[in-house]
């Protein structure tokens, strides 16, 4: 959950003495695990292997944990990992702006954007979600995006609290915004 480094996560597990402290531990904590996550990166792809990562914000019977932004993580987490594809939840406000996918503008890499909600039982507005798309698209060319749920519908023992037939009406959705915007 790479927003726990962000300034403002109000669930931070990295809180130091003062907030000048704060920010430089846990800065230097995150290029540590950024360092390490990119020489597994480099071995595998030495073997071939693509890499794919989701930046889970939470999601437990329908519920969240993580509430920072990418916007102050991007620089970060976004545009210094070698992954091959991110997953990223843009469900709900929490995430920020979609700024943040500048820094993966020049990247060798695709990114799934999680603009849809498997937390809800409602459909999601498709408006927002084609806003949304278009404007990914100005920043990373259309062929590098994808569209998903944010999450899966069971990340926990018990899913989500939503039936089946919501669960189904939700890929449905998707389904049908993904034709329409990728025309395939």
């Amino acid at each position: 959950m790479w927003e726990q480094f962000a300034d403002e996560s109000e669930n931070s597990q990295y809180d130091g003495q003062s907030k000048t402290d704060s920010h430089t531990k846990n800065k230097d904590l995150a290029e540590k695990y950024i360092a390490i996550n990119n020489e597994v990166f480099d071995y595998a792809h030495s073997l071939g292997l693509k890499v794919y990562t989701h930046n889970c914000r939470g999601n437990y019977a329908s519920r969240h944990f993580g509430s920072g932004t990418y916007d102050s993580i991007a620089d970060l987490f976004l545009k210094k990992q070698n992954y091959d594809r991110f997953y990223l939840e843009w469900d709900d406000e929490r995430a920020g702006s979609l700024d943040s996918l500048n820094a993966l503008k020049y990247k060798d890499c695709e990114v799934v954007l999680g603009f849809l909600s498997s937390k809800t039982s409602t459909l999601d507005d498709e408006d927002r979600v084609y806003d949304l798309l278009e404007e990914a698209s100005k920043i990373i060319d259309k062929d590098r995006l994808y569209l998903s749920h944010h999450y899966g519908f069971a990340s926990c023992d018990n899913g989500n609290e939503l039936s089946h037939e919501e669960q189904w009406a939700k890929i449905r959705q998707g389904q049908k915004i993904a034709q329409d915007f990728w025309g395939e």
